[in-house]
């Protein structure tokens, strides 16, 4: 629905020559930013910790070198 609105009014400002109120798209966005707001909080997306941050580089690093190895 909200992505359907921002396609109405981006095509309405287009067919206007610039002449609708860029606020409509201001608030379409708006609209937008605080749907995916919504989605993240309800799926409990949060800042990875510093730990989870170091876990992830070096299983990058593991599975990187294993690659390296397997493929020479």
């Amino acid at each position: 629905m909200i992505m359907s609105n921002l396609m109405a009014v981006s095509k309405a400002y287009t067919m206007s020559s610039r002449m609708l109120s860029v606020s409509l798209l201001d608030a379409t966005a708006s609209d937008i930013s605080i749907c995916i707001s919504s989605v993240a909080k309800t799926l409990l997306i949060r800042k990875a910790t510093q730990a989870e941050v170091e876990q992830f580089q070096y299983s990058i690093m593991f599975v990187t070198l294993l690659t390296l190895f397997l493929c020479t």
